[in-house]
């Protein structure tokens, strides 16, 4: 941004311009900044003259960034958290009165497991607080980097200087077959276990995983008769039929409850995974943020 450009923008179309870029919807923006959509949009109209770009376009349904924008987003965001740092002695959240929508990315699993819970607490101590769920994206740390979501909450990232992970709760696997699977009317051996046709689980779209690594190891494959986008779906599968599918137990265990469905321990050492929200380093001091990651952390407790 030209010097120029720089005298003509006073600080409060900055927060306005922050919390458009984040929210990518005028209406969005006003509300989280008390605004009138009219204002906002004006002040959207003002920026554009200003920065002679058109910051948000519309795709569809939905307000994209252009380029500029996106690259201006984070530098944008963490230069007015340092400002607000400066000048503001940090001041405990009231969760009561917080007005905030947090963009969280995850997969159907971290939708239960722990938002569920996690939603429960938010409408009893802050219910002004929005959780937008999106899909992650296998780019979800470039995602955090751009700012397009707040947190991440899946499996644990190493490598990144500017990514924080933090453990939230470990997950074991399970293998779910119908009651009275013809499999289980005798022992349920790995051999018996790979000899079914199995549901994979593939949010991401991959057409294997650790199961097919262990049986491998020891000589064996298992034939995937249906790849699903799904943990929640995968059951649905099983119930009606003689297939099988291996999932995280806690979303398995939700499951047996509406159907006729059993749970037995794998016939392999498949190691669990530990369920991990990550975010990135600027969020570090935004109050609001390390609020939501204690109230994540408490419902996880429960998860």
């Amino acid at each position: 941004m030209h010097s120029m450009q720089l005298r003509n923008i006073d600080l409060n179309q900055l927060v306005v311009l922050d919390a458009l870029l984040r929210e990518r919807s005028v209406k969005a923006a006003a509300l989280q900044l008390a605004l009138s959509p009219s204002a906002t949009s004006h002040a959207l109209a003002r920026l554009r003259e200003l920065l002679r770009d058109e910051l948000l376009v519309r795709a569809g349904r939905e307000m994209v960034l252009t380029p500029l924008a996106a690259e201006m987003q984070p530098r944008l965001h963490d230069a007015l958290a340092a400002l607000a740092g400066a000048v503001e002695p940090e001041r405990p959240v009231d969760a009561a009165q917080l007005a905030r929508t947090f963009v969280i990315a995850g997969s159907d699993y971290t939708e239960i497991f722990p938002l569920r819970a996690l939603s429960a607490r938010l409408a009893e101590i802050a219910p002004r607080v929005a959780v937008h769920m999106r899909h992650q994206r296998a780019e979800h740390v470039d995602d955090l980097r751009a700012g397009a979501v707040d947190l991440d909450i899946g499996v644990a990232v190493s490598g990144y200087d500017d990514v924080r992970c933090e453990a939230l709760f470990e997950e074991h696997f399970v293998v779910v077959l119908r009651r009275g699977h013809p499999a289980l009317r005798r022992r349920f051996d790995v051999e018996r276990f790979a000899a079914c046709d199995h549901v994979l689980a593939s949010p991401r779209g991959g057409l294997g995983g650790i199961v097919d690594r262990l049986l491998g190891e020891r000589g064996l494959r298992r034939r995937v008769a249906r790849v699903v986008a799904s943990f929640a779906s995968a059951p649905q599968l099983v119930a009606d039929s003689d297939l099988v599918t291996t999932m995280p137990r806690r979303m398995a265990r939700l499951a047996a409850a509406s159907l006729d469905i059993v749970l037995r321990q794998p016939p392999l050492d498949v190691p669990p995974f530990t369920v991990c929200q990550l975010w990135h380093r600027r969020s570090d001091g935004d109050a609001a943020h390390r609020w939501l990651r204690e109230q994540i952390r408490v419902a996880s407790a429960t998860a």
